[in-house]
């Protein structure tokens, strides 16, 4: 029903889209939502909803980076666990922040650290940084000991290697004076990982409406005639870069062309 209200935007509705026009509103029973709350409302219908790897939480959350690395890494259980496995691998920047690590290679494994810790229930996730990939374990320690056989201080040992801030950082390591002990560490630096920063700090979500429940060239439910779905809802996610955002705009086009 369309009905003038001189004080509203309004709205008009031609082949099922919405063109915005002076003075007049529109009101019908079709309703989307972007908020997560469908995901909610399809658990009281017959439809199958995987679990996303966390939960909502209230408040708003703060990104706090500390310093910036570029190193190649993997995540896999710590090296005192037995029966190590790698879960996966990515390469990129790892921002060391007060509350632990971020920065593009993170968000790159994201995905299956937030399934394995909180879908799956593992406890013993790790991650296991190389600091220095530009350069082979053994070269490395030739160069640490060329640097110290030089007199040079422990404070700019890796300078030109690694940031300036990660001396500091390190200074115990540093401290050692074995060369072969610090290339090592450097070339697998692991850190146990405790958790995930949760909902408010996701960048996109995993879970949502199985996609063998939907029609794959109309993403119509098979379940619910005239029932759509697009983007987040469904159980889809992408990798960093765009494809996400790609994702949700394709979806919603042919959702919404569908007749």
């Amino acid at each position: 029903m369309i009905e003038l209200v001189p004080s509203a935007v309004a709205l008009d509705v031609k082949d099922r889209f919405c063109h915005l026009l002076q003075g007049q509103r529109i009101s019908c029973r079709a309703s989307a939502s972007q908020q997560g709350a469908g995901v909610s409302s399809l658990r009281r219908d017959p439809f199958s909803v995987v679990r996303g790897p966390f939960k909502r939480e209230p408040g708003n959350g703060s990104r706090e980076t500390d310093n910036v690395l570029h190193a190649s890494f993997s995540i896999v259980p710590p090296s005192y666990e037995s029966g190590v496995r790698t879960l996966s691998k990515a390469a990129g920047d790892v921002i060391f922040t007060k509350y632990g690590l971020s920065g593009t290679a993170i968000l790159d494994i994201s995905e299956e650290i937030s399934i394995a810790i909180n879908r799956e229930g593992a406890k013993n996730i790790g991650v296991s940084i190389d600091m220095v990939p530009f350069m082979e374990e053994g070269a490395l320690s030739q160069e640490l000991a060329r640097r110290i056989q030089k007199g040079i201080p422990n404070e700019e040992l890796l300078a030109g290697i690694l940031p300036n801030k990660f001396s500091a950082a390190l200074k115990d390591l540093l401290n050692k004076k074995d060369c072969t002990v610090i290339a090592h560490a450097l070339k697998n630096k692991q850190f146990k990982v405790s958790g995930t920063r949760g909902w408010n700090e996701a960048e996109f979500t995993a879970g949502g409406v199985d996609t063998q429940e939907v029609n794959e060239f109309t993403l119509e439910s098979k379940l619910k005639k005239g029932l759509y779905f697009a983007g987040e809802i469904l159980d889809v996610q992408g990798r960093r870069g765009g494809y996400n955002l790609g994702w949700a705009w394709a979806s919603g086009w042919v959702a919404g062309l569908t007749e």
